[in-house]
């Protein structure tokens, strides 16, 4: 005969279990319509371009690079009348930053700006630089504009005035991450570029064990997945994941999103034994290679898990992958 303790005890052990049930059936119903449970970056840093100036950037932890070799914050060179990046409250045409009340803009005038300033290649160019914790998986999530600019390199009205900007013909860097592995050179390293003036944003690598052995070099990833060209004047939520692999093993990761649509994704073999402890150390935004062109970025975060394009700058939109060999009765 059970005592009163034993009955109630079972009791709530029955209401506890019902719970349980109705708890899965609920996530079940979640995970198949694909929708996502919110969870929280670990964030290494985020940046939303609220100073003034770049000297404000500085204080706060960025560096930055001249068009002319060797050039830092202290010097940061000459013909910076054309070789512009600087912080601005909106764009040329008056469309507001992404978020806040201003924005970094990277500024490009001219076919390629070839010349003693802000010639085409890498060591004249400009980048705003900041060091980040040694991490082999991370996330970044920026948003992105584009415009046409008119302007010559001295300044004066183009005529015709282009209608549309442009990308070299050769590469032109977004974002460049920087690991630091175990050898000298600091190998891999990956940047988010666009090859030979496509308008889609692909992914190169520098230096992966994927490629050395191979005797290439450099790998330049193209869209495998969507195809989405960024066009002037709208904003574009730009996400990249890099996951470093166990060395010589091939379950690293590379891939990027516009707008939430996925479209790079490539297994790679980023380290092996000489690169083995390689890690993000290194991120940098780079000013390389466009004609005609103002470029836009604003609302800038790294973290170890996805970040997403919502309004909430950490909140994880990945959709759950759905659970298989489930039946719903009615």
């Amino acid at each position: 005969m059970e005592t009163r303790h034993g009955k109630s005890g079972a009791l709530l052990m029955r209401i506890l279990d019902r719970f349980v049930q109705m708890r899965s059936v609920w996530l079940a119903i979640i995970l198949c319509l694909g929708l996502s449970i919110p969870a929280h970056a670990a964030t290494l840093f985020t940046e939303d371009y609220e100073v003034a100036d770049l000297s404000g950037l500085h204080a706060k932890g960025w560096w930055y690079i001249g068009p002319i070799d060797g050039q830092s914050w202290s010097s940061p060179g000459v013909c910076l009348d054309y070789c512009a990046m600087s912080l601005v409250s909106s764009t040329s045409t008056g469309a507001p930053p992404h978020g806040g009340s201003h924005m970094i803009l990277l500024e490009y005038r001219g076919l390629h700006e070839v010349g003693a300033c802000c010639a085409l290649w890498d060591n004249h160019n400009q980048a705003l630089i900041r060091q980040v914790p040694n991490t082999p998986e991370y996330y970044e999530r920026y948003w992105f504009r584009t415009e046409v600019n008119t302007k010559n390199n001295d300044g004066t009205q183009m005529s015709p005035a282009p209608t549309q900007s442009g990308y070299t013909t050769v590469t032109s860097k977004q974002h460049y991450l920087k690991t630091d592995g175990s050898n000298a050179s600091g190998i891999p390293n990956n940047v988010s570029n666009h090859f030979s003036g496509s308008r889609e944003l692909g992914m190169s690598t520098q230096g992966a064990a994927d490629c050395l052995n191979g005797g290439c070099g450099s790998t330049n990833d193209t869209p495998n997945m969507a195809h989405v060209p960024l066009q002037d004047n709208q904003w574009y939520c730009i996400e990249t994941h890099i996951k470093m692999n166990t060395p010589n093993v091939a379950d690293g990761i590379e891939e990027i999103w516009i707008n939430g649509v996925q479209t790079i994704s490539y297994p790679r073999t980023f380290r092996d034994n000489t690169t083995a402890t390689a890690a993000l150390t290194q991120i940098t935004v780079y000013r390389q290679g466009a004609d005609y062109m103002n470029r836009y970025e604003d609302d800038y975060e790294v973290a170890t898990t996805r970040v997403g394009c919502s309004g909430n700058p950490s909140a994880d939109t990945t959709p759950p992958v759905a659970p298989t060999g489930l039946t719903f009765m009615r």
